[in-house]
């Protein structure tokens, strides 16, 4: 579905862009769910430009679509040109990196940099709706001085009791607390943050590719089922995102696809096996007709042909006659 939003504000932080739209008056509004993305578009110099691929941060709830973007690329640096006022061009949602409440009892989110984008709807909605369900954060990030989104996330956590959020850093961390850790993501993190207990949640990954199939290897490795690791991965430029999840809602959308594929065929099948008998037997006179038709014309055949070699032996049979030694009629003299 494609909508026409407006620019609420545009809001440059070091080199992240925040982008909050709204809808236009009287236009439709794009109804989503928390961890969906959508294309975003707008013009330039009276030309559009491309569409690009960002998550949506807001919550449903807000009446704003907004989103975090870092300014990297020409599109990028364009949209951050963006002015209110302007419109911009939507299409969506898109995505199934969102919450399934009646399969995902605890969630452990790993976020790389800019890939804190899906979180921060989902982490919003959950405490804005004050959800119960366990939220456990892995946020990683070069340096502690450029996390997106720090000074909300902490503060999300003391709002919400079932929030946990621990802040890595590579380059080391600036911050003595039990909520930063100096170094990468490790199998001990995990396993000390989960209780051990890697089979009882639902993973979400999203980051930079590297760090998305790091993740999911490590996860794969302590028996993890796929049907429980949600990815989404960022391209080098941030500007595609790539999905991809098996839910119980999505596989239950393919049973039934499947199931009523095959119920169409079953019953194909069965209109075939009744009309075909009916087809032959419908051809069945025409072809004892041709049949028919073509022996009287055999017949017909045979009759003419055997009339004429009747009438050539009946010629033949004369010839002698006609060509016997002729003998003068004896004639009495008296």
């Amino acid at each position: 579905m494609s909508y026409t939003y407006t620019v609420q504000s545009s809001v440059r932080q070091k080199d992240i862009l925040l982008l909050t739209l709204v809808p236009q008056i009287g236009e439709r509004t794009m109804r989503f769910s928390p961890g969906q993305y959508a294309t975003i578009g707008f013009k330039r110099h009276g030309r559009p430009t491309p569409m690009r691929c960002f998550s949506i941060i807001s919550t449903p709830r807000s009446g704003v679509l907004q989103f975090a973007m870092r300014i990297r690329g020409r599109f990028t640096a364009t949209a951050a040109e963006l002015q209110p006022g302007e419109e911009v061009r939507i299409q969506g949602p898109f995505g199934e990196f969102t919450v399934d409440s009646t399969y995902d009892e605890r969630l452990v989110c790993f976020a790389g940099g800019i890939g804190i984008t899906p979180f921060m709807s989902i982490i919003r909605d959950a405490t804005e709706r004050k959800l119960p369900i366990p939220i456990t954060l892995l946020f990683s990030n070069r340096s502690a001085a450029n996390i997106p989104f720090y000074d909300e996330l902490r503060l999300l956590a003391e709002q919400n009791p079932h929030l946990r959020i621990r802040f890595y850093c590579s380059e080391g961390a600036s911050e003595q607390s039990p909520s930063f850790v100096a170094g990468t993501i490790t199998t001990d993190d995990i396993a000390q943050l989960t209780d051990r207990a890697y089979r009882g949640s639902t993973y979400f990954v999203c980051g930079p590719r590297g760090f998305s199939k790091h993740i999911q290897r490590t996860l794969q490795a302590h028996r993890v089922h796929e049907s429980r690791i949600l990815s989404e991965s960022f391209t080098q430029s941030h500007s595609l995102l790539i999905g991809s999840r098996l839910s119980v809602r999505s596989l239950t959308y393919g049973l039934s696809a499947a199931a009523l594929a095959l119920g169409f065929g079953f019953f194909m099948v069965l209109d075939l096996k009744q009309t075909l008998p009916k087809l032959v037997r419908a051809q069945t006179p025409a072809a004892s007709n041709t049949n028919s038709t073509n022996s009287t014309s055999s017949t017909s055949t045979a009759n003419n042909s055997a009339a004429a070699t009747g009438s050539v032996d009946q010629n033949t049979s004369t010839t002698p006659s006609q060509t016997q030694t002729y003998q003068a009629p004896v004639s009495s003299v008296s």
